[in-house]
């Protein structure tokens, strides 16, 4: 099955739109999360009125919302944090608290999203962002200076559990 990968933080000439390997489809570009949430929101919303065809009345409405979506990924976005960290205002204290908040509203518009966060290197010393995130469920983060084809696939075809992150 080709997933699709949908892009969020990437400005519209980054050589990663067009990097993207076979096995995988263009998704939507975002330019921020909150941009993103809406957009999987009113796919939701559309999908929970559908009608209902074994009653027929145009007041019957179905919501699909089941436990497997959690399991599986539909989809994959593809955050560049890296540009977010940059976008926002160093003297901003609440970069971290601001990113999760939107990495909770994003989860919570699509739950079958698998997420893979692109990280500054220099993340990667925050303990208590790197505990957030695994405490929220976000397991699929990457220190990078820079991304590859080979490397993009791999991050693409990798799904971490909490087990695997300590590994890494």
């Amino acid at each position: 099955m080709i997933k699709q990968v949908y892009y969020i933080f990437f400005p519209q000439n980054s050589p990663v739109l067009s990097m993207l390997p076979g096995s995988y489809e263009t998704g939507t570009a975002f330019r921020d999360v909150e941009e993103a949430v809406i957009y999987f929101s009113e796919i939701r919303a559309e999908k929970a009125f559908e009608q209902d065809p074994a009653d027929g009345t145009e007041d019957s409405f179905k919501v699909e919302n089941s436990a497997a979506d959690e399991e599986t990924e539909s989809a994959i976005a593809l955050i560049n944090c890296i540009d977010y960290y940059r976008r926002v205002s160093f003297l901003q204290k609440e970069q971290d608290s601001e990113l999760l908040r939107m990495l909770k509203m994003l989860k919570e518009a699509k739950k079958d999203l698998g997420v893979r966060l692109l990280m500054p290197e220099e993340k990667n010393a925050n303990q208590n962002l790197l505990i957030d995130l695994m405490s929220c469920g976000f397991y699929d983060f990457w220190f990078l200076p820079a991304l590859t084809r080979g490397l993009l696939q791999e991050i693409l075809d990798t799904r971490r559990d909490f087990r695997a992150m300590e590994a890494y």
